[in-house]
């Protein structure tokens, strides 16, 4: 299914745990399969609507469900706040419902498919522009907003942004070439010379 994702489409990964029940993927998938659909409730906080707003704008919205040593790529079709009438797993009812514990969003998933957890290189964080699977790995984000595509794409889009907004922030007297009060550029004839106003340098950029 990872190969029906488009470049630059946006996911939510969910961490789920196993501490109220162990198969907890494998009940969801079989009432998937029973009804067509099946819907996944996320425990906690909840992700904004602007994030939810995007993965829904995909030809195919998807989702990661994550647990430590795992991974199933979704595919959804609705999102709910409220409680779903029916098409969930049953031990919902005895185990949160009836404990007064309810999802506080819920995921209508049309497919559950297990994805190589290597496979998580493959995303990147939308904030941080690191990949997914390291993320997850030092984080106890209860979710995180990433998005597909090659390696290495956001990061240098976000070094390239960071550059930018230095050079926007340097003083009028100031150059990006002027380290420790000299000049760093090699193919200037003023190379490692000291600079005491930049603004009068020919070669000054900031």
């Amino acid at each position: 299914m990872i190969n029906g994702l488009q470049q630059g489409q946006k996911l939510l990964v969910l961490r789920y745990g196993k501490q109220i029940i162990q198969n907890c993927i494998e009940l969801h998938q079989e009432k998937a399969e029973e009804l067509g659909y099946c819907w996944f409730g996320k425990l906690g906080t909840v992700p904004s609507k602007k994030s939810i707003e995007a993965i829904l704008e995909a030809e195919k919205p998807s989702i990661v469900l994550y647990s430590r040593g795992a991974a199933y790529l979704c595919e959804i079709s609705e999102v709910a706040y409220e409680k779903p009438k029916e098409g969930y797993p049953d031990y919902y009812e005895e185990e949160l419902f009836q404990k007064f514990t309810y999802p506080t969003v819920y995921f209508k998933l049309v497919s559950i498919e297990s994805l190589d957890i290597n496979a998580l290189e493959k995303f990147r964080v939308v904030s941080s522009g690191n990949s997914a699977i390291n993320t997850l790995l030092h984080s106890m984000s209860s979710f995180l907003f990433i998005e597909y595509g090659k390696a290495g794409t956001l990061n240098v889009k976000l070094k390239d942004e960071k550059k930018i907004k230095e050079r926007e922030q340097l003083p009028e007297n100031d150059c990006v070439y002027r380290k420790d009060g000299r000049c760093s550029l090699k193919s200037f004839v003023n190379y490692q010379y000291e600079c005491d106003r930049p603004s009068n340098c020919l070669r000054q950029k900031r």
